[in-house]
């Protein structure tokens, strides 16, 4: 594979093949660093690095400025490049090119200096004039010497580059090299343009060197489809020990010397394209802390150049998230932003590694199209209903809006945004358009609500208890190549008597720093009058540790306006000072990740609610020492960033969840965990405040006396019957539920009059549980004590 730049034969179909990604530009390093350069920013001399430092006066990079070859003088023609570069105390890498790339070379080797005498580890005897070659001394391809070159006669180059103990001489503060070979033949002068060396190095067969401490990594190989043909390096950890462990001290407390440096391509044409662009590239690839000479914070990098250099686009990440270290061999493709490459016909790429120890190798950098067409509902920011599940009492216009972004390489026209709702019959109660016209690449197109007049409105009824499910749907007029991100789906419920924020732990929420915390969820009440906090749910994730250490936790009910004076704060004067309700629980090291239910009030009767009040339902846990640590489990599969963000714009402000890390009068923060992680903190109300008796008081006639039910035996320990003789044939709905109005069955009998039927309680706990029959003639609600 060779550098190119391709020829589009096609590109009068391009309107007809917007799905295309075609290749504009490769370079598989066949041709070592032709026409690449090198920009070194840092190498180890940051402040307080004790080892490493690789910018004395003998290292560098020098510029040929002049010289003698056989009698003749040598200089440069615009455009042409002749570097020697001494990397650190054994490294040193040549680097030439004429200006058409007709002739060119790269060498690398190891040297050392003795008086003004060079010895390097390049085999002059190996050394071919059109091609590679190279030595390795391991049997995984760690190399001693390296070249690459397309000349004419090897024995005129290798005279420049290195071989036949040629001398070296440092003049006017190592700002000038006089280099003498072949008895006096060779006279070159150079001068120093770096006060660091290349950093980058250029190796033949895809292997990055010596690894960790001078030891052989074996595996640190870019494994590109072309490896063997040449990748670009840069070791930080051959620049700070040279192979030798010694050279790091011990202890060695950061911070370890930086490394930074530029590798930037020749020009690209890209007057054929007419899309936006993606990079891709090969990598081995591992670091650790982030130096402040890089670009941006960002440790691998890449940016765009449309004046030769002069100027240079922002830093753009080619490994987001990707975590300290952790090795990575892989290949990625990056966007390149559109407005970085907006009319202009040519540019240049620039990599930056910058980082202490570990290493980047890349291979196989190639500019392509972008698909034509990918417009994406973004999974990050969309909105969801208040909560996951909402009592019917407690239901309020929800409003709705999902972020939306462009990355084809093509303006989307007509682009729309659906959003739909079915129930679980799959019968539609909400459907609604969100127009947003044309896109251009790389627009992303945030913060826009469907209509605020037109919200989802469930009746605040009985009748509204169900599951229900939504979907974004995100079209446009031409085919999307990427449809698996244009939908985004959604799940929630209305219930009898339950607020929760999820439906079970996806992970836990381990304060490391913090033993004593207050954490939970923010339920609002539009409609509170006459209503009662009954029940608290919540869930821990270590509960085996919490009983070696305090062994309880408090749970508490805070009544609160909000965050009245906007600081992001819901402290005591937002929340009157102290709870309207507090119970405590006593683990016994059985629980972890199980559901503990206990009333709200450690009096065990319900607290009466209020409209227009948010109710933070809270757990407290305040460790014994340092060391008493407990979770408390939690759930990312709902992300309310986005509802937090609308109701706050256009409605009552929602929060998801409630923080603070303190063991006095919480000040908690309105934002949480941001509504990406809310804990499995629950809250069941009522309109009954005897938590002896059913929550929701029934709003149906009695059934009649001639409507026998008899439920026996009772206390049941591993059945019941239900026994029922009626008048007349009805249908039957009958629900079985907890004291805290959790439904755990229902079933439905057609056309009955008369029968018996048997329900296992085998696997339900000890307790007060209640069986309601609704029928046309009237309700029934009767108590059933299960005692194992």
């Amino acid at each position: 594979m060779k550098q190119r730049l391709l020829t589009f034969i096609f590109l009068a179909l391009a309107g007809l093949t917007a799905s295309a990604q075609a290749i504009i530009w490769q370079e598989d390093f066949s041709k070592g660093m032709a026409g690449w350069s090198v920009n070194p920013i840092i190498c180890g001399s940051n402040a307080g690095a004790t080892f490493g430092n690789n910018s004395g006066p003998q290292y560098g990079i020098w510029t040929l400025a002049s010289g003698v070859i056989d009698g003749e003088p040598v200089t440069l023609e615009p455009g042409d490049v002749f570097n020697w570069s001494f990397l650190n105390a054994k490294e040193y890498m040549v680097y030439f090119s004429s200006a058409d790339l007709a002739t060119y070379g790269t060498a690398y080797g190891t040297y050392s200096i003795s008086g003004d005498t060079l010895t390097s580890s390049i085999d002059a005897a190996a050394v071919v004039p059109n091609g590679t070659a190279f030595t390795s001394v391991t049997t995984n391809g760690i190399v001693s010497w390296a070249t690459n070159l397309n000349v004419d006669a090897v024995e005129d180059v290798i005279r420049f580059i290195g071989v036949g103990s040629p001398t070296v001489v440092f003049s006017n503060g190592s700002n000038n090299i006089t280099y003498t070979a072949d008895g006096g033949n060779v006279v070159l002068e150079f001068t120093k343009r770096e006060e660091c060396g290349t950093l980058w190095t250029w190796s033949p067969n895809g292997n990055l060197g010596y690894g960790l401490l001078g030891q052989n990594p074996g595996v640190a190989i870019v494994n590109s489809a072309t490896r063997t043909n040449g990748v670009m390096v840069m070791n930080n950890i051959y620049q700070m020990t040279q192979g030798m462990t010694g050279v790091i001290p011990s202890p060695n407390p950061p911070p370890y010397p930086h490394y930074v440096s530029e590798l930037i391509s020749p020009p690209i044409d890209i007057s054929a394209t007419d899309r936006a662009l993606s990079i891709r590239l090969t990598q081995f690839l591992a670091y650790l802390n982030t130096p402040a000479e890089v670009p941006n914070g960002l440790k691998t990098s890449f940016s765009v150049s449309t004046d030769d250099g002069a100027t240079w686009s922002p830093a753009s990440d080619l490994n987001p998230t990707f975590p300290t270290n952790t090795l990575r061999s892989n290949t990625v493709t990056v966007p390149i932003l559109a407005n970085y490459t907006n009319g202009a016909s040519e540019i240049r790429i620039k990599l930056t590694f910058g980082t202490d120890f570990y290493f980047w190798g890349v291979d196989d950098i190639t500019i392509l199209e972008r698909v034509g067409y990918d417009m994406q509902a973004n999974a990050s920011f969309f909105a969801i209903p208040d909560n996951v599940n909402t009592p019917y009492s407690q239901l309020q216009p929800q409003y709705f809006m999902a972020d939306i972004q462009n990355n084809g390489g093509l303006t989307a026209e007509n682009v729309n945004l659906n959003l739909r709702i079915v129930d679980f019959d799959g019968n539609e109660i909400f459907n609604l358009d969100k127009p947003y016209g044309a896109i251009p690449p790389d627009s992303l197109a945030e913060n826009s609500f469907f209509d605020i007049t037109m919200p989802l409105d469930l009746p605040a009824t009985p009748a509204s208890i169900g599951f229900y499910q939504g979907t974004y749907s995100l079209t446009h007029d031409s085919t999307d190549v990427n449809q698996a991100n244009d939908t985004l789906r959604f799940a929630f419920s209305v219930t009898d008597t339950l607020f929760a924020k999820e439906t079970g732990r996806t992970r836990g929420i381990f304060l490391t720093n913090d033993r004593d915390w207050y954490i939970g969820n923010s339920y609002y009440m539009p409609n509170g009058d006459g209503w009662y906090a009954r029940y608290i749910s919540f869930m821990i994730e270590n509960a085996d540790d919490a009983v070696m250490g305090t062994g309880s936790v408090t749970t508490y009910l805070y009544e609160s306006d909000g965050d009245v004076n906007g600081d992001g704060r819901i402290g005591p004067d937002e929340y009157g000072g102290s709870p309207i309700a507090f119970n405590d629980y006593q683990f016994d090291g059985t629980e972890n990740q199980q559901l503990i239910t206990i009333p709200v009030s450690i009096e065990e009767e319900g607290i009466p609610l209020t409209s227009g009040k948010y109710y933070f339902a809270v757990v407290q846990y305040v460790g014994a020492d340092a060391n008493d640590q407990v979770a408390i489990s939690a759930s990312e599969a709902y992300n309310y960033a986005a509802n937090n963000f609308i109701t706050d714009s256009i409605a009552v402000e929602q929060y998801s969840d409630v923080v603070d890390l303190t063991a006095d009068a919480p000040n908690f923060f309105s934002g949480g965990f941001g509504g990406t992680s809310v804990p499995v903190v629950r809250l069941f109300i009522g309109d009954n405040p005897d938590l002896g008796l059913p929550p929701v008081t029934a709003v149906n006639e009695v059934l009649p006396a001639d409507f026998k039910v008899a439920v026996f035996p009772n206390p049941a320990a591993v059945s019941f019957n239900l026994d029922l003789q009626f008048p007349e044939q009805v249908d039957v709905l009958v629900r079985f539920y907890d004291q805290t109005g959790r439904i755990l069955f229902t079933q439905n009998y057609d056309k009955l009059s008369q029968g018996r039927f048997n329900y296992d309680t085998t696997q339900l706990p000890n307790g007060t549980y209640f069986i309601q029959l609704d029928t046309a003639a009237g309700t029934r609600t009767e108590k059933v004590v299960v005692q194992h």
